[in-house]
C-alpha cells in the first residue's frame, strides 16, 4: 500500500483539553481508519493539520507528493465555492470514475441519486439535500489521496444516497478517514462502522 500521509509524534495546542499530544499515524492508499477523539475541537485540531490548514507546534508531517484530501466537513460548510459544480465534479473532462476496481461512469451513479441537475448549479447555491448529493458524488468520484468523513455518517441520507455513500466507503481506492467524538453518539454512525474493515485510534486525551 502507498503512504499516503504520515504524522509522527504531533502537537497542537498540546496543553489545551482540545489539543493534540503526540499523535502518530501512517495513512496507506485504500485502507480505512476510524478516528476515536474526546470532543470536536480535538477532531478539528487534527482534521485542519490532514486538510493543511493547520501546522503542528511539533513534529513531522509526510505527506504523498500528488496530496489530494478532500473533507465533508469543508465541503458541507459555508464556504463559497465559486465553481460550477459540473466542473468541480469534473463531468466533462473525466466522465467516469472507479469504484471497487470498476469504471462506472458518473452521470450513472448521479442519476441513482438524483443528482444529475447539480452540473448547471454553482456550489454556493446547493443546499439540503441537493449539497448531501453534491458531497456524496465529490467523495465518491475520488480516486486517490484522502478522503477524510466526520459528517456524512451522521447525516440522514435516503436510500439511494445511502447506497452510494457505502460504496465510496468500502470501494474507494483513496484512503478513508472516518472520525467521531465520544461526546457525539450516533446510532446512524454506528451503523456505517460495522459495515467497514477498519483500523482503530483511540485519540482521548484521558
Amino acid at each position: 500500500m502507498a503512504l499516503v500521509a504520515q504524522l509522527s509524534n504531533i502537537d497542537l495546542f498540546a496543553g489545551e483539553e482540545f489539543g493534540l499530544q503526540r499523535v502518530s499515524l501512517e495513512i496507506e492508499s485504500g485502507r480505512r481508519y476510524h478516528l476515536l477523539f474526546d470532543h470536536r475541537d480535538q477532531l478539528n485540531c487534527l482534521f485542519g493539520i490532514l486538510e493543511g490548514r493547520y501546522r503542528p507546534d511539533r513534529g513531522v508531517v509526510t505527506k504523498a507528493r500528488e496530496y489530494l484530501c478532500q473533507s465533508d466537513r469543508l465541503l458541507l460548510g459555508e464556504k463559497v465555492y465559486r465553481r460550477h459544480a459540473g466542473g468541480y465534479l469534473a463531468l466533462e473532462s473525466e466522465p467516469f470514475t472507479r469504484l471497487g476496481g470498476r469504471r462506472t461512469a458518473k452521470r450513472h451513479l448521479m442519476e441513482q441519486i438524483k443528482a444529475w441537475h447539480l452540473r448547471h448549479f454553482p456550489i454556493y447555491k446547493l443546499h439540503g439535500e441537493d449539497k448531501l448529493r453534491f458531497v456524496l458524488c465529490a467523495l465518491a468520484f475520488q480516486e486517490s489521496g484522502l478522503i477524510l468523513i466526520s459528517e456524512l455518517h451522521k447525516r440522514p441520507l435516503d436510500p439511494p444516497m445511502q447506497e452510494l455513500f457505502r460504496q465510496m466507503l468500502t470501494q474507494s481506492e483513496a484512503a478513508v478517514v472516518v472520525a467521531s467524538c465520544a461526546d457525539e453518539t450516533s446510532a446512524e454512525a454506528e451503523g456505517w462502522l460495522k459495515q467497514l474493515n477498519y483500523q482503530g485510534f483511540d485519540l482521548r486525551r484521558g
